[in-house]
């Protein structure tokens, strides 16, 4: 009888082994692979010894281990692998984590294995033992660890589009990757084009349009039967103007600094351009000595012709001086320069700084983006760890959003298979009348389902509670913990079977300033440092040889991407429903037959081959496909259905094409961080601020 019959796998246990004596813990794998031991040994200190003189004695005690594996009839170990340390006197325990891994082969399965471990120290140790070997066959069956994460809004060509570039355009040159050439453009409002570029900072202070429409938009140019992607430049101006409408008025400020005598003035020159507020301050750092009038200074605007519009006198025990106008468009229609008037009223010379701030446009546009940032991509140095990523593991460069759409429907379908026919995230208002309160079956309840270990982890707030079985059944809350757990128990190794991974959102609650999910407005940068933060967690584990990290988008957000996605027409959601262009997913609803753009995916593993490019299609229900195919398999051999978009998907198996685990890795590059950023005001129909809404209610 083989050893998963009649235990649980993977197989867990706990030995004893006194000093100088051995313990061993049978197993018999279930396939050809590779086979995966961990010992996690803990020495509990004795009562401090004493000597002859009364004095403790100073003999240092040591917790040390071999850990040994044998195949069957071999009386030479596979490999051996020691552990030890001096013990820390001052705590009641401590521990040593020692790992190793070997491949089985198809010859090796009829009999037992051994796993042989010698207590080389002086304490007893207490052995938490676990094995992992091959349970299904195929290169999914190599891992025992899939780590998914899905970060927001960006496309291919915007983050990963650098690697086929000419060096001369911050490019690598690489000819495997279906990225940008240099040529690409779209053409702007008065036809001029605007080509790709690299943009100048890590920072992007808008957010583009992403939802059902823009994409239509973005791929058409406005014209349904031009599908070239031609539409990007003017959909993000079309955003830019509409969120100008709510932007304050752009504001100008002149400064002077004089000294300025007993008795006399100083004129400050300027022009308003637009009607609205003036205002003007002077102060003086102090000096003031007397006056006879009891007054500081007076400070009076004038538009052209002298004409004085407003006044005010400080008196002398202020060190400043301020007055304020609102312009109409009467008093612009007076031409020249208007004049802001000084007078110092002390009785001794004082140096003053004045400043006048005055309406110059409509809206103050400074902190949106250029139209042709659009057309933007990031190169090797502003994106240092998928450089990184790009160089040791694979990427896709055919991996699709589900749908031609924002968020929610695409983040649905990458957790259920679908989106329940939504074709937009909602907004606020949605949410307060009618709340989603999803009751889509998603992976989650699946696997608990199928007796699989899984967690959730999260930055500030996960996604998965918009699940009404999920926020109402403590079975599933429970498995929701924050990434640093993650990270603590990739350091023992003690991963789920599966963990999906939610980054920082740019609004819940702090604001772009510490987000980390790379949704616009925000800078890239600390997405980096997320991404770098868990993979270097995961290579240096002990369960790197048996783990699969998935990472990829949402979608597109937006930016340019010079691919057009399989089966999307380049026209608006129909009514009555039609069928797609050529080429599109199956799905179970014939309208959303359809891919959205490209975005970046990378797969990471052990058994993923170095600098590899992956050419097959994917999209977000891949993620589930290849969770369903090494987990959930029913008796029949096939894995449990989640909708026909999952069904036929392609899982990413294929990838993991290595005959042997990589063990030894370069240490991926250090991120800079990214520069400060006050927050500004929250979109209430942002992603995180709907997501709030829908699961707490404000």
């Amino acid at each position: 009888m083989r050893e998963k019959d009649f235990m649980a796998y993977p197989l867990k246990t706990f030995v004893t082994v006194q000093p100088g004596k051995i313990a061993t813990v049978p197993f018999r794998p279930a396939a050809a692979g590779l086979v995966k031991v961990i010992v996690s040994a803990t020495g509990v200190l004795p009562p401090p010894a004493k000597n002859t003189g009364g004095e403790t004695d100073p003999t240092p005690l040591r917790l040390g281990i071999i850990l040994e594996l044998f195949a069957p009839g071999n009386p030479k170990s596979v490999f051996s692998t020691p552990a030890s340390k001096d013990l820390n006197v001052k705590v009641a325990k401590d521990n040593v984590l020692v790992w190793n891994d070997a491949p089985a082969s198809a010859s090796e399965l009829s009999a037992d294995w051994t796993v042989s471990i010698k207590n080389t120290g002086t304490v007893p140790a207490g052995c938490n033992v676990t094995v992992r070997y091959q349970v299904v066959a195929g290169n999914l069956g190599k891992v025992d660890h899939i780590v998914v994460m899905m970060l927001e809004n960006r496309s291919f060509d915007h983050m990963l589009g650098y690697l086929s570039l000419p060096k001369a355009m911050g490019g690598l040159e690489r000819s495997d990757v279906d990225g940008l050439k240099g040529n690409e453009f779209n053409n702007d409002a008065n036809g001029h084009p605007v080509r790709v570029h690299r943009l100048a900072s890590t920072r992007f202070a808008s957010d583009p349009g992403h939802g059902w429409n823009d994409v239509a938009q973005q791929l058409s140019g406005g014209n349904p039967a031009f599908t070239s992607n031609a539409g990007f430049v003017t959909n993000f101006a079309n955003q830019l103007a509409n969120d100008a409408k709510g932007l304050p008025a752009q504001m100008q400020t002149v400064h002077d600094s004089s000294k300025v005598a007993v008795g006399a003035s100083r004129l400050v020159h300027f022009r308003p351009l637009r009607p609205g507020a003036v205002v003007a301050r002077a102060s003086t750092p102090g000096g003031a000595s007397h006056s006879e009038s009891g007054s500081l200074a007076k400070l009076t605007l004038q538009r052209p012709g002298n004409a004085r519009l407003a006044t005010n006198t400080a008196p002398i025990s202020q060190t400043f001086v301020s007055v304020s106008y609102q312009a109409t468009a009467a008093d612009l229609a007076a031409t020249g320069d208007w004049t802001c008037v000084l007078e110092n009223m002390a009785d001794n010379e004082l140096t003053f700084s004045t400043d006048v701030s005055f309406t110059v446009a409509d809206h103050d546009t400074r902190s949106q983006e250029p139209v042709a940032s659009i057309m933007g991509y990031h190169t090797a140095d502003q994106v240092p760890t998928y450089n990184f990523l790009a160089a040791n593991f694979a990427i896709c460069d055919r991996w699709f959003a589900s749908l031609p759409t924002d968020t929610w429907p695409n983040r649905l379908y990458g957790m259920t298979g679908g989106s329940g026919n939504g074709v937009d995230t909602p907004s606020t208002t949605q949410v307060e009348t009618d709340p989603p309160g999803f009751d889509l079956k998603s992976i989650f309840e699946v696997l608990q389902e199928q007796g699989v270990d899984w967690s959730y982890y999260f930055s500030d707030f996960p996604f998965g509670l918009v699940f009404q079985r999920l926020i109402r059944d403590a079975a599933f809350t429970s498995r929701m913990r924050s990434v640093d757990d993650f990270v603590t128990r990739a350091a023992t190794g003690d991963l789920p079977s599966v963990s999906w991974l939610d980054p920082n959102f740019n609004d819940v609650p702090d604001g772009p300033q510490f987000s980390n999910d790379d949704h616009p407005p925000g800078d890239v940068l600390p997405g980096q440092q997320l991404v770098h933060r868990i993979y270097t967690a995961l290579a240096a584990s002990p369960a790197w040889s048996k783990t699969l990290f998935l990472i990829t988008y949402d979608e597109h957000g937006g930016f340019y991407d010079h691919v057009f996605p399989p089966g999307t027409p380049a026209v608006p959601l129909p009514e009555p429903p039609q069928q797609p262009a050529a080429g599109g997913p199956e799905d179970a609803d014939t309208n959303l037959q359809r891919y959205g753009l490209r975005v970046p995916a990378f797969v990471i593993s052990a058994w993923a081959p170095p600098a590899f490019v992956a050419k097959k299609t994917y999209d977000h229900t891949s993620l589930l496909s290849t969770i369903l195919r090494r987990f959930c398999l029913g008796a029949n051999g096939q894995p449990v259905s989640m909708g026909l978009r999952t069904d036929t998907s392609l899982d990413v198996g294929g990838i993991l094409s290595a005959e042997t685990p990589r063990e030894s890795l370069p240490t991926a590059p250090l991120v800079p961080a990214a520069a400060a950023v006050v927050a500004g005001p929250t979109n209430p129909n942002a992603f995180g601020a709907v997501l709030r809404k829908a699961v707490v209610g404000f």
